[in-house]
């Protein structure tokens, strides 16, 4: 997405992180608010897991200015209508067929324009 943005990540100084899985998510938005480093922060809803909404609203903390995490409803395969997950490669097999950032579901274009904000 932020490539088809016509932005440059590793120019504009922006780190993707996986935090593999959202029980890791606050530890990570607590480091990088302790270092006053600016962040968003982005997980799937999750919904009837308990690790959900007590993982989000926990991140929401960590989070300044009254920003919240970006909730993926109900999950990333969700958003761009998969029923099913994706491996690795199929993403990137999908990802790289897609050729217009408007093309994104309108979440993901939100989360690349908060974080160009954030710089």
């Amino acid at each position: 997405a932020f490539e088809l943005r016509d932005c440059d990540i590793d120019r504009e100084g922006i780190s993707i992180v996986d935090c593999a899985g959202q029980k890791s998510m606050p530890a990570f938005a607590k480091i990088v608010s302790h270092f006053k480093i600016p962040f968003a922060a982005v997980c799937d809803e999750d919904p009837g897991k308990p690790t959900g909404a007590p993982v989000i609203k926990e991140i929401e903390g960590y989070l300044n200015n009254g920003r919240k995490p970006f909730v993926l409803s109900p999950d990333l395969e969700g958003i761009f209508s998969f029923s099913k997950k994706l491996s690795p490669v199929e993403w990137a097999k999908y990802l790289d067929g897609l050729t217009s950032y408007s093309n994104f579901p309108q979440i993901i274009q939100d989360v690349v324009e908060n974080v160009l904000k954030l710089n």
